[in-house]
């Protein structure tokens, strides 16, 4: 668990704002009780704190997609419909908006979890097999090649499985 702590700081950060907003929400309502005043949270600070809320549910549940449904959250954060917090810190071009607060966390999250989105790289026996299994492909592509054909191919026309199921071939006809 220490190792994914660095990981979900971006998301500890916007979930902490998302209950700031709502604790403000609530202390204004306490102060202003007895003048029949009330404050409501604003709906994209709900649809943030619902957004949250599925992504806690999919740490909770041992799920890797966490990393990619927090990033849709922030994402979607840029457009007035989601929001993690009540302040309005934000440079708007069109229907995108550029939160001062969603931005950088958008970066870190992105920067944290690097490797979610990077494709992992395959194991030395991963490739040998893909190998093996290329050469296998070649080889029944030639098996019914004559002993002149094969010995005829041009060795810089075929990619390295070729050549070495043709000469896997060969050398099981002692050629």
């Amino acid at each position: 668990m220490k190792t994914r702590i660095p990981q979900l700081i971006p998301l500890i950060i916007a979930t902490t704002l998302v209950l700031m907003s709502a604790f403000n929400v609530l202390m204004s309502n306490l102060a202003e009780m007895r003048e029949g005043v009330s404050y409501g949270i604003h709906f994209s600070v709900e649809y943030g704190a619902l957004a949250l809320l599925i992504v806690w549910l999919s740490i909770i549940l041992k799920r890797n997609i966490w990393i990619y449904v927090f990033l849709l959250a922030l994402i979607a954060s840029f457009f007035p419909l989601v929001s993690f917090h009540s302040l309005n810190l934000s440079v708007s071009f069109g229907s995108i908006k550029f939160d001062m607060i969603a931005l950088p966390l958008t970066i870190s999250h992105i920067l944290v979890n690097m490797h979610a989105f990077s494709r992992p790289k395959a194991t030395k026996v991963e490739v040998e097999e893909s190998t093996k299994e290329r050469v296998d492909y070649f080889v029944k592509r030639f098996e019914n090649k004559t002993d002149d054909e094969l010995l005829r191919m041009d060795e810089s026309d075929l990619v390295p499985e070729a050549i070495e199921a043709r000469k896997n071939i060969l050398n099981d006809r002692a050629l």
